[in-house]
């Protein structure tokens, strides 16, 4: 079997999701994962009323049985913001002080309209607005788009990676008509069962020192198949680098301490696979999300997020701005952290819910 060959094996295998390889942990799957709920999940008690429409969300058309599972979950769930004890519902229709509950209800009522069970659907909000916030070192790393954006996505790749060689020019397609909101950085994660990929990315290092790195990338993702140093050599080329100055900066140690160094912080990070997406220093779990449904509707969320929350903090008197870091907003006001425990004791939390942990990506 040829590599193009393996490479179409590797497509189907991973299912377009991750390839394995990281050194990062994950929660191990749970038995039964339709009753499981996330481990710092509280629930509050069932509604007693129908379903209302709660001014500013989102909901679309949904048929009685996916209105009531959003009704039921946003009644359930606790807002996503700290010092918020109420569900989502009640911060919604009493215009709590947190910008995130018209966003997570609108976000709820999608996963009912997708068919989401209780366990999906509460194990994608936790992962959507959970308190996992991840600082990422951006250092002197790759950039495209407006490096002040106050949505940065970071990718850690593999070159020889089926599921990156497909999610990263997709990621890039979808996000080039937003380059003055979002910031796409990209880590370099060579998996050691892909013996082309360590060289690939010293290639794309040796590119970036003369300004182009992304044409390298382009090259390298739309040539996975043929990734010896002869072809490395001829992307150079194709891309009219300076060859001296190429072989030498591809030969440079300082390259493979770059990719040590964001292999170590993927590793940190909780990375088992690649492509690992982080936005805003939330992961995209591609075992729970799905690129095409779900990257844009969550950058548009993050913006009307960050929206709402200069729009709470002008109210406030607050002011500041936002750091655009990739880190989340920073005051008091806080948007995307929900609570991890039960927040108070006005707000009970149902006796009957079940606490697991979140499934495990494929």
């Amino acid at each position: 079997m040829n590599r193009s060959e393996l490479i179409a094996l590797g497509l189907l295998v991973c299912g377009l999701a991750a390839c394995s390889g990281g050194s990062g942990t994950k929660s191990p799957p749970q038995a039964d994962a339709t009753v499981a709920v996330p481990l710092e999940v509280k629930l509050l008690a069932e509604p007693t009323t129908p379903p209302e429409p709660l001014e500013g969300v989102l909901e679309g058309e949904l048929s009685d049985r996916e209105r009531g599972n959003y009704w039921r979950w946003v009644s359930q769930l606790y807002a996503p913001c700290s010092g918020i004890a109420t569900s989502i519902a009640q911060c919604v229709s009493e215009k709590k002080p947190c910008a995130s509950c018209e966003i997570a209800a609108s976000f709820l009522a999608d996963r009912a309209r997708a068919g989401d069970s209780q366990a999906d659907a509460i194990t994608a909000f936790v992962a959507r607005f959970g308190s996992d916030i991840k600082k990422v070192d951006l250092a002197d790393s790759p950039v495209r788009g407006n490096p002040d954006a106050p949505v940065t996505v970071v990718v850690w790749s593999d070159y020889e990676c089926p599921a990156c060689g497909h999610a990263v020019p997709k990621i890039e397609k979808l996000l080039h008509d937003r380059k003055n909101d979002v910031r796409l950085v990209h880590k370099l994660y060579p998996l050691k069962s892909h013996t082309h990929s360590r060289p690939a990315a010293r290639a794309a290092l040796a590119a970036k020192k003369q300004g182009k790195y992304w044409e390298m990338e382009a090259l390298l993702f739309a040539h996975q198949s043929a990734l010896e140093d002869a072809d490395l050599e001829k992307y150079a080329n194709e891309i009219q680098l300076d060859m001296g100055k190429f072989k030498r900066d591809f030969a440079d140690p300082k390259a493979d301490a770059i990719i040590d160094r964001d292999r170590a912080e993927g590793d940190k990070h909780g990375l088992t696979g690649t492509p690992f997406i982080l936005i805003n220093g939330r992961e995209i779990d591609l075992g729970i999300f799905q690129l095409d449904r779900d990257f844009l509707p969550w950058i548009d969320a993050e913006l009307r997020i960050l929206k709402k929350e200069e729009e709470l903090r002008a109210v406030a008197g607050l002011g500041g701005a936002l750091t655009g870091q990739g880190l989340g907003p920073v005051s008091p006001l806080s948007t995307g952290v929900m609570p991890v425990a039960a927040p108070a004791a006005s707000a009970t939390p149902s006796a009957s819910s079940t606490a697991s942990s979140p499934a495990q990506k494929p």
